[in-house]
């Protein structure tokens, strides 16, 4: 299967299931939600009047989606991991509804 976003394969050990939902990688689902790395980083035109900035220049589309995602893992402190513990709370929280349903 190629992701949506970045059209590269989606290997078997780069499921997620709430990425495999939307059809993209996890790093490429984090990026269509949080933004390029200048936006995670205060730098882009919602925090800087007249910034252009974006996705690191001579980035693949997915090599930009990591970037991104690290940077997050990066911000306030936060471990890398982050997200795949999010993650798994997520899935935890959508096993419980779907056993309710």
């Amino acid at each position: 299967m190629l992701c949506v976003r970045c059209d590269e394969p989606i290997l078997p050990s780069e499921v997620n299931p709430v990425a495999a939902m939307a059809g993209m990688h996890q790093e490429c689902l984090f990026r269509s939600i949080a933004g390029p790395v200048a936006h995670i980083e205060h730098r882009c035109g919602c925090f800087i009047p007249g910034s252009s900035e974006g996705d690191p220049p001579g980035m693949t589309v997915r090599e930009a989606a990591r970037a991104a995602l690290e940077a997050f893992e990066r911000l306030d402190g936060l471990k890398p991991g982050a997200l795949e513990r999010r993650t798994a709370a997520y899935n935890r929280w959508c096993a419980q509804v779907a056993r309710l349903n």
